[in-house]
């Protein structure tokens, strides 16, 4: 069933900055981390309290670890580093690949850190890590 998604269910997308924007699907990426955000606690105990207590504060974006194959001449993994080597922020989905129309996350991130690995009869790869910078919006479809 359709709405079942487990596994290898979404796509990594990367927007081309235009306005309005495109999105294209990143195919050389096998592997992408958690993608959310997360408030910090703040302590409002007061002397009259017999437990802690705490209220919510402002949410921060997750760091979200992208390994992609490492293809030298992917003109998107050649944004990555850019967006790296230039401090650019740059916008990203994930998405389902199904059903349509597919829903998904859209957030705007920094790239923070980039790593390569060149293993010797493996799998070569490059390692980004990209920092929420903004909202995440959940774009739910609508199906009528």
């Amino acid at each position: 069933m359709a709405d079942e998604l487990i596994g290898n269910d979404f796509k990594f997308q990367i927007g081309d900055g235009a306005e309005p924007e495109v999105f294209a699907d990143m195919c050389a990426a096998f592997d992408v981390g958690e993608i959310g955000e997360e408030k910090s606690l703040i302590d409002i105990t007061t002397l009259c309290d017999d437990i802690m207590r705490y209220r919510n504060g402002l949410a921060d974006g997750l760091e979200i670890p992208l390994q992609v194959n490492a293809i030298m001449q992917d003109e998107q993994i050649r944004a990555l580093y850019d967006a790296y080597k230039g401090n650019t922020t740059g916008n990203y989905k994930i998405i389902t690949k199904a059903p349509l129309p597919e829903d998904g996350f859209l957030f705007p991130a920094i790239v923070r850190a980039w790593r390569v690995s060149a293993p010797v009869n493996g799998r070569s790869a490059i390692s980004f890590t990209l920092k929420i910078v903004g909202e995440v919006e959940w774009e739910q479809s609508t199906v009528a």
